[in-house]
C-alpha cells in the first residue's frame, strides 16, 4: 500500500458528518415543535428554546459557506429572534377576589413562533444555496456524492 492509498483509507468525510449534524439538529427541532411548550427531560429546557438552539447550531455549522451577505442576514434574525425568546409567556395575576390565574402572552409566543419560522426558513434557502439539501433532480449540486 503507498502513501496515497493509506490516506484514503484513513481520512473520512467531513461533509458526510456535516449532513448527518444538520439532519439531528432539523429533526430535533421538528420532533419539539409537535409540542413547543413542553420540557425537554434531556435538557431541561422548554422545547421551543430547544428549537432556537437547534436553529443557532445550524447557522453555525453551516456559516463557513456562507457569503457575507448571508452570514449579516443569519445574524440579524438570530439577534431579533434571541431578545424575543426570553419574553415571558405567562405570568400569574389575581384577580378581584384574590384569586390566582396565569395569564398566557399569544402575542409574544405569536411573534417568536413567527421569527423561529422565518429563521428556520432562511437557513433552509442558505442550505439549498451551497448544497447542503441537494435536489434530487439534481443531485451534481450536493456537498456530498450519491
Amino acid at each position: 500500500m503507498d502513501k496515497e492509498e493509506i490516506k484514503k483509507e484513513s481520512s473520512y468525510d467531513q461533509k458526510a458528518f456535516l449532513q448527518i449534524r444538520l439532519h439531528e439538529l432539523l429533526s430535533m427541532y421538528d420532533r419539539c415543535s409537535i409540542n413547543p411548550f413542553g420540557k425537554d427531560r434531556e435538557i431541561g429546557e422548554v422545547n421551543y428554546k430547544v428549537m432556537f438552539s437547534c436553529l443557532k447550531s445550524v447557522l453555525q455549522t453551516i456559516w463557513s459557506k456562507l457569503i457575507s451577505d448571508e452570514k449579516e442576514r443569519g445574524n440579524n434574525l438570530k439577534k431579533e429572534l434571541n431578545k424575543s425568546i426570553d419574553f415571558q409567556l405567562s405570568y400569574k395575576e389575581r384577580d378581584a377576589n384574590f384569586n390566582w390565574h396565569t395569564r398566557f402572552e399569544a402575542k409574544v409566543w405569536e411573534n417568536i413562533q413567527e421569527k423561529l419560522f422565518s429563521f428556520r426558513c432562511l437557513l433552509e434557502e442558505f442550505m439549498d444555496a451551497h448544497g447542503f439539501n441537494p435536489s434530487k433532480a439534481d443531485p451534481s449540486g450536493a456537498m456530498i456524492d450519491y
